[in-house]
């Protein structure tokens, strides 16, 4: 490159040019997409960069110094790419949501980055449309791992403990006089409904000693038929329904095996486990400020035990 007075201007891009391009050598290479520049020639040599002609004009590089600098691009490019795998694996090692942790505001998914320092490694989770257009999502919603471990752990710790408190409680109300009263209640309720479901059968059973005495007819007999296996299977469902309720009133009350087995299972656990997200986590949302909103698989559950105590409450008068 020629500077306003015709001097060279040794700028970084001149420097690299020159130790980047054989032609700086004296050599000129042909046919660098494939396949020699002339179909016959024999006066050069061959290589996988294309055909090279050695010596065709004066060298600016000499050969040693540029085949030096080819190498020392060669280590310099190894050693990058080696930290840069290094990197993505030991993130990918670090990244316990896989897929869970996404934008509030794009619903993409956030992924796990590493950020190198004097202080040391950093992991965080960034949203990655952010970072391939910020007119898709203006805001990076950057948020450390360590701190999205830490509230993640955090909830979960909760909604254990709240579990296992309102279990308790549930067996408490159910040892009281009007927990008890409940339970026989329902108890009457569903032999009664048992009773009658037995009516039904045997009613049923007798349509066709009727119908075989000619004392109702074929129509008559079909009429009937569907309607006491339609009676029966609405009684059958109210029973299920009724006795799904009285377990409720138990004294050894308990709550969803799956939930109680998952509970207990990491009661013991003092930081976030990977088998804690995958039998926890659904979905951690990160908005602007970095702040996470955590949804659980068993938050319904959750709500649902809940209200249903805080309705117990309002009837024995303590809410």
């Amino acid at each position: 490159m020629t500077g306003h007075k015709g001097c060279v201007e040794w700028t970084g891009i001149v420097v690299k040019r020159l130790l980047s391009n054989e032609y700086y050598t004296g050599d000129s290479v042909h046919g660098k997409t494939g396949g020699k520049l002339f179909a016959g020639g024999s006066c050069g040599a061959e290589d996988s960069a294309g055909y090279v002609v050695r010596d065709t004009h004066e060298a600016l590089v000499s050969r040693a110094d540029f085949d030096r600098v080819q190498e020392m691009k060669a280590e310099q490019a190894r050693v990058y790419n080696g930290k840069r795998a290094e990197g993505r694996r030991c993130a990918a090692g670090r990244n316990k949501f896989k897929k869970k942790v996404v934008c509030s505001d794009c619903g993409k998914t956030m992924y796990l980055f590493r950020a190198v320092s004097q202080e040391g490694d950093r992991f965080f989770y960034g949203c990655s449309s952010h970072n391939r257009s910020r007119k898709v999502c203006p805001y990076r919603h950057k948020v450390m791992l360590e701190d999205l471990e830490a509230a993640v752990f955090g909830v979960i710790r909760s909604h254990m403990d709240a579990c296992l408190d309102t279990e308790r409680l549930v067996r408490k109300l159910n040892a009281g006089r009007q927990g008890t009263e409940r339970y026989r209640l329902m108890s009457r309720q569903a032999d009664r409904i048992r009773e009658r479901i037995r009516q039904d059968a045997g009613k049923k059973a007798g349509l066709y000693a009727d119908f075989a005495e000619r004392l109702i007819d074929g129509e008559e007999y079909a009429a009937l038929s569907e309607r006491y296996t339609k009676e029966a299977e609405a009684l059958s469902a109210e029973l299920e329904k009724l006795l799904e309720e009285r377990e409720r009133y138990e004294r050894d009350f308990h709550i969803e095996e799956g939930w109680e087995k998952t509970v207990r299972g990491f009661l013991g656990e003092r930081e976030l486990t990977q088998g804690m997200v995958d039998a926890f986590v659904t979905r951690v949302s990160v908005d602007k400020d970095g702040d996470c909103e955590v949804v659980l698989a068993y938050d319904d559950m959750l709500a649902e035990l809940l209200e249903a105590v805080r309705e117990r409450e309002a009837e024995n008068g303590e809410g």
